[in-house]
C-alpha cells in the first residue's frame, strides 16, 4: 500500500493550446484545451474540446465535450454528447444522451437528457426530469413546513 508521501502533486498546464492525452493535471489555464483520455482537477480556457476524459470543473467560453465525466460546468456555449454532469450553468446548451444532475441555462436543446432539474428559458427537447414544476414546487412547501416545525418543537421542548 502507497503512503501519503509517495503521491506526487497534480501538475500544472499554461498556454495558448494545451493538449493532453491520457495524462492527469490538476490545473490547465489555456485559450485553447484539447483533453483525450486524460484527468483535469480544473480547467480555464476559451475552448475546450475533450473526447473519454474526467473533469473536475471546467470554465469555458466554447465547450464540446463526448463520453466525458464532468462535476461543473460553467460555459457561454455548451455541446455535451454521450457524457454525465453533475452541474451545469450556461448561456446556450445542447445536450444528447446525457445524464445531469442540474442544468441551468438560458436555452437548452435536449435529446435524450435525464436529468434531476432543468431551469431554462427555452428548453426543448427529449428531456426528462426526476421533478417537474409542481412537484418541485411541492418539495419546497413540505421541506419549508417540516423545518419550520421542527424549529417551533424545538423551541417548546427548551
Amino acid at each position: 500500500m502507497l503512503d501519503r508521501d509517495d503521491h506526487r502533486p497534480l501538475q500544472q498546464r499554461r498556454g495558448e493550446t494545451v493538449s493532453l492525452n491520457r495524462q492527469p493535471v490538476g490545473l490547465v489555464r489555456a485559450e485553447n484545451a484539447i483533453v483525450r483520455g486524460g484527468s483535469v482537477r480544473r480547467l480555464q480556457t476559451d475552448v475546450l474540446q475533450s473526447d473519454a476524459s474526467a473533469i473536475g470543473v471546467a470554465q469555458a467560453d466554447e465547450l464540446a465535450t463526448g463520453q466525458t465525466l464532468v462535476g461543473g460546468v460553467v460555459a457561454r456555449e455548451a455541446t455535451v454528447r454521450n457524457s454525465a454532469v453533475a452541474g451545469a450553468l450556461t448561456a446556450n446548451a445542447k445536450l444528447e444522451n446525457v445524464a445531469a444532475s442540474w442544468v441551468v441555462a438560458g436555452n437548452v436543446q435536449a435529446d435524450r437528457v435525464l436529468t434531476l432539474a432543468v431551469v431554462g428559458a427555452n428548453i426543448q427537447g427529449n428531456v426528462r426530469a426526476l421533478m417537474g414544476p409542481r412537484a418541485a414546487v411541492a418539495f419546497g412547501v413540505a421541506l419549508g413546513l417540516s423545518t419550520l416545525a421542527a424549529r417551533l418543537i424545538g423551541r417548546l421542548l427548551k
